[in-house]
């Protein structure tokens, strides 16, 4: 069951990140141009959203019970916090991405109570793009001391 979570959070991770990075320019591009909120790029924000709740659940259940380097983490929090790999996935990880996931989702809800076009592509685009900087600050790159592979396939 560890496995098949971790790959398949391994695999959305990918997904995450291209449909935040386009609703990220879309939204600026809307924004700059002073350009209607599109349908596609209503749709595009969806699939950002429900990716990244999708990615955030399977996070989530690797935490709380099925990754042994997290389980390892939380035996004792003095060790967890001096060392660099249990403290990244203890603590940094699991915080950065639920602190995402709710600037997100803080963007998406005041974009819907706007009732002018920049001032919705202005929350898309601020939201989405802090959201996409803090996930990709928070991904385990390979170049890192505790990374993992770009792509976990088994």
């Amino acid at each position: 069951m560890y496995s098949t979570i971790l790959i398949l959070h391994s695999i959305l991770r990918w997904e995450v990140l291209i449909f935040g990075f386009f609703v990220f320019v879309l939204s600026i591009k809307g924004w700059m141009g002073s350009q209607p909120y599109s349908k596609i790029q209503k749709v595009l924000g969806l699939v950002y959203m429900a990716s990244f709740d999708l990615q955030v659940i399977l996070g989530l259940s690797l935490y709380f019970g099925l990754s042994p380097v997290v389980q390892e983490a939380l035996k004792d929090p003095k060790v967890m916090m001096q060392t660099r790999e249990l403290r990244f996935y203890g603590v940094e990880h699991i915080a950065m991405m639920i602190l995402s996931m709710t600037i997100m989702h803080a963007g998406r809800i005041m974009a819907k109570r706007a009732n002018e076009n920049s001032t919705i592509q202005k929350c898309i685009a601020l939201s989405t793009g802090i959201s996409f900087l803090l996930i990709f600050a928070s991904i385990p790159w390979p170049f890192l001391g505790h990374g993992r592979p770009l792509l976990r396939l088994f």
